[in-house]
Parts: C-alpha cells; structure tokens; sequence
C-alpha cells in the first residue's frame, strides 16, 4: 500500500491510501481452521472448492473450516470481485454459488498462461522505466492547426 497525502484547495491536508490490488490489504484476518490467515487465502480457499460445483454458503464453510462470519465476508468480496456468480437456482432455499468463469469454453481449450510460458525458454529480462524512453511526437511535426469552424469558438 502507498500513503499520498494531498493538500486541499482549502488549505487542508488529506491522506490518501492506494492500494495496488484487493488481496494487498494486510489487516483483513480470517479463521480457516483454528489458524488465521490472509484475504487471498482464505478466497484461494474457497475458490479451490468451489472448482466445477455449486455449493450453499453452509457447504462452503463445512469444506474450507471458515467460520459463519468469515464465509459471509469472503463471500461477499468475492461477488463485489467477479469471482463467483450466485445462481438462480436454490438448494433447499438456499442460494448456491459456483466460480465465476469469463468464458468456459476458453477455460477447456486454451492452455494457461503457466502452461505456455514453459514452452519457452527465457534468455534474459529487460526492465525499463519510463524515465528511459525517448521522447516521440505524433508524427506531425510539432504544427496543431486549430480550425475556427466550430460553433462554440465566440470571438
């Protein structure tokens, strides 16, 4: 996380927290199983059950070990995330859940990322910075021409 503070046009002094992904935030804790673990664990957890399933959110908890709490939380960030989607269908009036897939046919056919970066082999890296590159134009020589066509321009 990285702290920016920002000052006001009034005068004051305001400090703003980016945080650079969702599972970056440390002081979130969940009980998986009589040990507390991070964010992205315990919604790794659950997205390891839910694998291929539509489960209620009682069934989550019994597999995974979060407590009741836990569960409703995870679950609820999962959602906000996009990485479950709740069916219309209901198990004994329960909602089920199950993985949220961006397109399952993809999913079967396409190899992963994993899978594709091991056919290569990787000779060196190269890391630039933005401060590095050249300064490049768009092409037209420096000229904007600005028409005085346009119905707004009042002079």
């Amino acid at each position: 996380m990285v702290g920016i503070k920002i000052k006001a046009i009034d005068g004051s002094v305001k400090k703003l927290t980016l945080v650079k992904s969702p599972y970056d935030r440390t002081d979130y804790k969940y009980k998986l199983k009589e040990r507390y673990v991070t964010r992205k664990e315990a919604i790794d957890a659950c997205l390891k059950v839910l694998n291929g399933q539509e489960l209620t959110r009682k069934e989550i908890e019994e597999q995974t070990g979060l407590d009741e709490v836990h569960t409703h939380n995870i679950m609820q960030k999962m959602r906000d995330l996009n990485l479950i989607r709740v069916l219309d269908k209901k198990k004994n009036g329960k909602r089920l859940y199950t993985k949220q897939y961006e397109c399952l046919l993809a999913d079967m056919l396409m190899p992963s990322p994993e899978q594709i970066e091991k056919q290569f082999k990787i000779k060196s890296r190269t890391v630039r910075k933005v401060e590095q590159g050249g300064n490049r134009s768009a092409g037209f020589g420096g000229k904007v021409t600005y028409s005085k066509n346009y119905p707004w321009d009042i002079e």
